[in-house]
């Protein structure tokens, strides 16, 4: 493991199932300075402290609102976020009761730095991703903890248009509106070597990508085809492998399967008021070589019939 203030692993490949996969690259930056690190009062008109000697997840005398600015991410654009996570480190011990997060990221391809003007935090847009964190006991001093898996979030961000490897990300922490919280978590800032809260990515780049249907549609027609964006390496000529069928498991074990060079596929007449699973593994031409192996997505067909209301 390099012992540096961002880590990048290149690929591995694996022989798996008589093909070479490709695994998941691994990107780490720990934050280096405590302007990377601010609290706001949850109030629009508040002003970021970047005085505080750590961070209260997610009261200090009343709700706030956390933001870390994790610089020169070093992710490619586009590519297939499989993990996300942040890792924090005990400063204090508190009441033990559970503290309720929601992560969400400023959606932007590139953050700037934080400022002291009211609201800088708050008045942020953020991702449409909403990762939920229900952050359990800390009961010893400078114990690494992690974050909920935010991968949804850090995807959102790489695949915007704009983003380039080496633009800065920031991360913003509420308190979950759905679920107050009973008590609060206390972490170290920045500057508390080797306490620094840390982003870890994994992710692979050549993945099929932009499912249609959408990943998890409802009321998809029994007649629709279903297409993506094919990886940035596939092989032109049978590039594409596609799973399809009612059974999760066929797909997610690679049964069967249809190559082909289109990206797109005709599964048939469908059946009303099912769901589907589909997958489609990309074959790389040289000299990248190897298979992207593709997530399982599904999609539901529309029904036969539908109650009618208020009659």
């Amino acid at each position: 493991m390099c012992k540096f203030s961002y880590l990048l692993c290149l690929a591995l490949v694996l022989a798996w199932g008589g093909a070479n996969v490709v695994l998941a690259e691994t990107w780490e930056g720990k934050l280096t300075t405590n302007q990377d690190s601010v609290e706001q009062d949850a109030v629009p008109t508040a002003s970021p402290s970047f005085g505080s000697s750590d961070m209260e997840f997610m009261d200090d005398g009343g709700i706030q609102t956390i933001g870390l600015r994790f610089n020169n991410v070093k992710v490619p654009a586009g590519a297939t976020i499989s993990t996300a996570y942040v890792v924090l480190f005990t400063e204090e011990i508190e009441n033990p009761a559970l503290v309720y997060v929601i992560i969400q990221a400023h959606l932007t391809p590139n953050a700037p730095a934080f400022a002291s003007a009211a609201g800088d935090i708050s008045n942020r847009p953020l991702t449409t991703a909403v990762a939920k964190w229900a952050i359990e006991d800390w009961p010893v001093d400078n114990e690494r903890h992690q974050t909920a898996d935010i991968s949804p979030v850090i995807s959102e961000i790489v695949n915007q248009p704009g983003w380039a490897a080496g633009n800065s990300i920031v991360l913003v922490f509420n308190q979950d509106p759905a679920i107050p919280s009973l008590s609060h978590r206390t972490a170290h800032k920045p500057a508390d070597t080797p306490y620094e809260p840390l982003l870890h990515i994994e992710y692979t780049l050549g993945s099929a990508t932009g499912p249609i249907p959408p990943d998890e549609q409802t009321e998809v027609s029994r007649d629709a085809d279903l297409s993506w964006i094919p990886g940035i390496f596939v092989s032109p000529t049978n590039g594409h492998k596609v799973y399809f069928s009612k059974n999760l498991n066929d797909v997610s074990a690679g049964t069967g399967g249809i190559t082909q060079s289109a990206t797109s596929y005709d599964p048939g007449r469908l059946e009303f008021g099912t769901t589907y699973y589909w997958r489609v593994d990309e074959n790389n031409a040289p000299p990248k070589g190897g298979v992207n192996v593709g997530s399982v997505w599904s999609f539901t067909t529309e029904l036969y019939s539908y109650p009618i209301e208020n009659i």
